[in-house]
């Protein structure tokens, strides 16, 4: 999980400056460094839920409540996760958009000084 999230600053670090889109409002960066955050804060609240005995707990309410809290904190690191993911792939796509602009912009700046060439 943190590997993932590693490799999405990374990716954010090295294809931001590329991005055609108007800014939002939040950044990649920012949005990246919120989710590590609460994924981090996810995790210690899952950890001292299970560390508290909750997997033991029995059917009563309080065990019930318990148990249902693990699963959505499961469910919104999972949803989390998925974010991640996502904002990876958008990095993904504007590194290879950026570079096909870079190669556009070399050959056309290319052409332009064999035409100036033949004059």
């Amino acid at each position: 999980m943190r590997t993932l999230a590693f490799h999405a600053v990374a990716l954010l670090l090295s294809g931001t400056a590329v991005l055609a889109q108007p800014p939002p409002e939040e950044t990649l960066e920012e949005r990246v460094a919120r989710l590590e955050s609460q994924i981090a804060s996810l995790e210690t609240q899952l950890q001292s839920r299970t560390t508290t005995g909750a997997g033991s707990l029995g059917r009563d309410a309080a065990g019930l409540d318990v148990l249902g809290r693990v699963d959505r904190l499961e469910r919104r690191i999972d949803a989390l996760n998925l974010d991640l993911q996502r904002i990876a792939q958008r990095v993904d796509t504007a590194a290879r958009d950026a570079s096909e602009a870079r190669r556009t912009a070399q050959s056309a700046e290319r052409a332009a000084r064999d035409a100036m060439l033949r004059r």
